[in-house]
């Protein structure tokens, strides 16, 4: 895709003359083949020249021949077609040509002075437009010639010509690269965007040290000896974790790691976790976090999907990352790689605008989608939460969240960059709010994250009066209200600040943010203003500004887009009307409100994604894997309200009954938290007057349930909980748990309330094959217990019911 600009007085005369818009045009450039460089370059005017001829088109128009780039696995193919940006064109560049240098209008004139000669130079103009001008230099015997006082912009350190002029041609500098690229193998990944001349405004300007990997660096030079990472009453001091991360990133440089390509890390939740996410940067690549929890099946298709060819693992992985084709590294693995002397080794200096980190989120059309997020969205981020929450070496923040997750970044990051410790949580801690709040009692936590469903269930757990150290509580991913605030300001020993975030994965985590105001006694909490450097625009369907609308969000934050998906991006990500030249805004899909304050409050979505329990989840995505089995000759996946009141996820399916074994077939390819609640066959789908799956029309899902005695004291007990869990009396005892509409985090609050009305202590993991009131009870009994169990006394939870989600 060829860049170019043209004149704006041709189509709009109220322009000022000189004023130039920036148009996309496909361009034509074949990949490796035939002939020499002249002939590629001469390949390449012609692109250009095809580009100038479509100055009109749009860039949703551009969706198809980008589509080029990407077979259907999402690899690039070393002989399909390549899109590349070229630099916006300036005034007086007109063609491509040797090594991309510009034609200028005005010819080299020489001018015979006593000791001088003319010699052309960039400069800019007031307006910050690029062009050319002449200045005196003076000639210097047996030296560099150098300027007369006074005269032009201070010389640049060192003899690099071609980087000053790669600065003051950014233009050229595009033809270039795309003149070099038709001489190396294609790689799969995204055309990096070109940082324009000045950062829109509100936006800070990057200078180092200001990316997360060499402000850890810094942080470990001024405490090498104070802890960074604990773990399981261990520790590692921030000079342990810098050798540590440095010899990895030495074996990956040697095993191929090179820059801006992803690597995948498929660890648990640990201290090589910390350490290999940082050896990444160090190398230079950008890591693409894998769960080891995932079923083999997804994991396999998200390394080929990706093209990763080294994957940081651990003895458990090996065989599964070496059966999807990519070369595993141990990360406990002490030896350097022989390849490379150790002593050779050097670190990476990470870019602003180089790829950070991958991260997948739930795809429409079944295929999950990567989306690369660079260094700058990241570090604003990081830092902004380093102010706002006026973190410092003495805080301690837990890290619960699966890396999986784009939220599990500052969670590592932000302590680190400040010489405060990252406390790794017991593995499953954060499905068990009991354990999550012993971990933060225990270990003396500071600063927690929680999804609202996760602080719902954390209300009802015993022991908040041993957290007197927590000083920060941050809430996202789901809508928190004010009736949730309130209750855990009541439980918490010591003065707490609550923070309600909002931001898709495609924003490097965070958009907007809003301190909780104890003066609010009800109501959803507002998700706030921008956060440090970002900006938001509210739009109506006409694209025009709007007091209530969908939310588009700009700035540093903004991704690249979705790896292998050049069609999907350019629908997400547009142009930024405000912004600078090549700007963009995302669409996040987000239906806000401007509050008369100013800030913002969240609606809902305007297309089909929901999400459960705060996991972003495409319905498309489900559906897909659903149609995948051969009994099923159709289906449909809505998010709907559960016994229970709270959201989970339906699917119906057109088939005479739901195939036996459905869930487990699921379980197989999806992660758990996208398995659907309940499962309803139907003959047909009801459809709208133009053929089109009418949503609204599908019936009520089967939920399971009808009454029935119970037949033993501990069924009674089992029975009793489950009813108050369910808001319902109509439960068989062989109805299974999740067909009722039970999540995972409600799985967990059940565990809770049958360890209150028994008096034992039940291990979560026993109850996992137990999904029905009558294995449950079974289980009960068979553990041999004396006493029969009490009677199920008045709990904490049992008050107002649990909050719609979305």
């Amino acid at each position: 895709m060829l860049r170019h600009g043209r004149h704006a007085r041709r189509r709009d005369p109220r322009r000022p003359r000189g004023h130039q818009d920036q148009h996309a045009a496909p361009g034509h450039l074949p990949g490796q083949g035939a002939g020499g460089a002249r002939h590629r370059r001469r390949q390449a005017d012609q692109a250009a020249a095809g580009a100038r001829a479509h100055p009109g088109l749009r860039q949703e128009q551009l969706a198809h021949p980008v589509r080029r780039v990407a077979d259907q696995a999402g690899r690039a193919a070393p002989h399909r077609d390549r899109l590349l940006l070229s630099g916006r064109r300036r005034r007086g560049h007109h063609r491509l040509r040797r090594g991309g240098r510009p034609r200028h209008r005005r010819r080299r004139r020489s001018v015979a002075r006593r000791g001088l000669r003319a010699a052309r130079r960039p400069r800019r103009g007031r307006d910050g437009r690029g062009r050319c001008a002449h200045g005196l230099r003076r000639r210097v015997r047996g030296g560099r010639p150098r300027r007369p006082a006074g005269r032009g912009p201070a010389a640049a350190e060192g003899p690099d010509p071609a980087a000053a002029h790669a600065r003051h041609h950014p233009g050229a500098r595009g033809h270039r690269e795309a003149v070099r690229a038709l001489r190396r193998p294609a790689v799969h990944v995204l055309n990096r965007p070109r940082r324009t001349t000045g950062p829109p405004e509100g936006e800070p300007v990057m200078t180092a040290p200001t990316l997360v990997p060499e402000l850890v660096a810094r942080q470990v030079a001024l405490t090498p000896d104070r802890p960074a990472v604990a773990a399981a009453g261990s520790q590692l001091t921030y000079a342990e974790l810098d050798a540590r991360a440095d010899a990895l990133a030495h074996r990956l440089i040697a095993h191929g790691a090179t820059p801006d390509r992803p690597v995948g890390v498929l660890l648990p939740r640990g201290a090589e976790l910390v350490i290999a996410l940082l050896a990444v940067w160090r190398a230079g690549a950008a890591y693409l976090p894998l769960d080891p929890g995932h079923p083999q099946a997804r994991l396999a298709g998200l390394v080929e999907q990706t093209g990763v060819g080294l994957v940081v693992t651990d003895a458990a992985g090996h065989d599964l990352i070496t059966a999807a084709g990519a070369k595993p590294v141990r990360a406990d693995d002490p030896v350097p790689a022989p390849q490379v002397p150790a002593e050779a080794f050097a670190r990476i200096t990470a870019e602003p605008l180089g790829a950070a980190y991958v991260m997948h989120t739930s795809g429409s059309t079944g295929r999950p989608k990567g989306v690369v997020v660079d260094h700058a969205g990241l570090a604003n981020r990081v830092r902004w939460a380093v102010r706002e929450l006026g973190l410092t070496a003495a805080d301690r923040v837990l890290q619960k969240t699966p890396v999986t997750f784009d939220a599990a970044g500052w969670e590592i990051f932000a302590p680190l960059i400040v010489g405060g410790t990252v406390v790794l949580a017991p593995a499953g801690a954060e499905r068990e709010p009991a354990a999550l709040l012993k971990a933060v009692a225990d270990e003396g936590v500071t600063v927690l994250q929680v999804v609202p469903s996760v602080l719902h269930e954390l209300i009802e757990v015993d022991g908040w009066e041993r957290c007197a150290a927590l000083r920060v509580l941050s809430c996202a991913g789901e809508p928190l209200h004010a009736e949730q605030v309130h209750k855990v300001l009541a439980l918490a020993p010591g003065e707490l600040a609550v923070w309600n975030t909002y931001g898709p994965t495609e924003c490097s985590v965070d958009v907007t943010a809003h301190r909780f105001d104890p003066a609010q006694a009800s109501g959803p909490v507002p998700i706030g203003r921008p956060i440090d450097g970002m900006r938001v625009l509210v739009l109506d369907a006409d694209g025009r500004p709007a007091d209530e609308g969908e939310l588009f969000a700009g700035g540093p934050g903004v991704a690249r887009g979705y790896l292998g998906r050049a069609d999907l991006t350019a629908e997400r990500f547009v142009p930024d009307p405000s912004g600078p030249a090549g700007a963009r805004l995302y669409r996040t899909g987000d239906r806000v409100r401007t509050r008369p304050d100013d800030t913002l409050e969240y609606l809902g979505r305007i297309d089909r994604q929901v999400k459960i329990n705060g996991v972003r989840i495409e319905p498309g995505e489900v559906e897909y894997a659903l149609e995948s089995h051969p009994a099923i000759g159709g289906a449909a996946v809505v998010a709907v309200t559960s016994p229970g009141g709270g959201a989970a996820l339906a699917a119906y399916v057109r088939a005479a009954t739901v195939p036996d074994g459905l869930r487990a077939y699921l379980g197989e390819r999806l992660p758990g938290t996208h398995v659907p609640s309940v499962l309803t066959a139907v003959e047909r789908f009801p459809t709208t007057a133009n053929g089109k799956l009418d949503y609204a029309r599908l019936p009520a899902p089967a939920f399971a349930a009808r009454p029935a005695a119970p037949e033993s004291a501990a069924r009674a007990t089992v029975a009793e909980v489950w009813r108050k869990l369910f808001k319902t009396d109509d439960i068989a005892p062989d109805a299974d748990f999740y067909q009722l509409g039970g999540t995972s985090l409600q799985f967990t609050r059940l565990v809770n309330r049958l360890r209150k009305a028994t008096g034992r202590d039940l291990a979560l993991a026993d109850l996992l094959d137990a999904t029905t009131i009558a294995d449950q009870a079974r289980l009960l009994d068979a553990s041999g217990e004396s006493e029969e169990p009490t009677a199920p006394g008045p709990e904490a939870g049992d008050g107002p019911r649990p909050l719609p989600r979305t």
